[in-house]
């Protein structure tokens, strides 16, 4: 993952990378305000879900507002709810990053291998446990350094019910937050019928495979997932 990381230039067209490295070297730095804020919301961010903090409330507070319907909390979790289709890049974002940042980044490149390795474990775990359950679909899995699983998406028919139901056995997961660009408003002018990506958009579910979530806490949702999908089974 590092070589892939410091020779991409190898693989791409020279002259398209130059041309977007003196693009960005005409980028100013962004503001000191932007990045103050932005290290305010990350430490908050750390702070609650810091295993001991999340354990004892953060999660309680998300389990509540998932069971009791309230949007003040759930839309927290929610994202692209109308989107805006935008002709140019915004100048907030056409920002060149920092010495600092570059220097954290550059630190950060050197766990990028064994945490992606981590993700897969988890994957691995998600897809052994949870194959032959016919009412879920599963991502394909890929131990090849293809995907490293930022989450592992699952699409089941009832999603509402189906993390409902985990939530209220103390599982950690979230709705995925991307929803169908083909019905969005913005996108009117390309609009398709996409029944697949309708499907997904309202059906995938995210498990957590952060390295340091651990596999007990990922066995145990699949444990969770059984129980429900067992149950249904038992009902019909």
């Amino acid at each position: 993952m590092k070589n892939v990381v410091r020779n991409i230039g190898d693989i791409v067209d020279r002259t398209l990378t130059d041309r977007i490295r003196a693009d960005v070297q005409s980028f100013p730095y962004q503001s000191a305000d932007l990045l103050i804020k932005r290290v305010a919301v990350c430490l908050a961010g750390d702070t609650l879900t810091w295993r001991p903090v999340f354990d004892a409330a953060t999660f309680w507070i998300y389990r509540y507002g998932h069971l009791h319907g309230i949007d003040a909390i759930t839309d927290r979790w929610r994202g692209e709810d109308a989107p805006v289709l935008r002709a140019t890049i915004p100048d907030r974002l056409l920002r060149r990053m920092t010495p600092m940042q570059a220097r954290l980044v550059l630190r950060a490149i050197d766990h990028v291998d064994a945490q992606a390795r981590i993700r897969v474990e988890h994957a691995r775990a998600y897809h052994e446990g949870l194959r032959d359950i016919a009412g879920i679909l599963l991502p394909p899995l890929r131990e090849d350094g293809s995907h490293i699983y930022l989450t592992f998406p699952i699409q089941v028919p009832d999603r509402d019910a189906v993390l409902k139901f985990l939530i209220a056995q103390g599982r950690d997961l979230t709705l995925q937050h991307i929803g169908n660009a083909a019905d969005y408003d913005c996108f009117a002018q390309f609009r398709r019928d996409c029944p697949n990506a309708r499907a997904t958009a309202a059906q995938v579910l995210l498990l957590p495979t952060y390295p340091s979530y651990g596999m007990r806490e990922v066995v145990r949702n699949v444990e969770a997932i059984r129980r429900f999908f067992n149950r249904g089974s038992a009902s019909s």
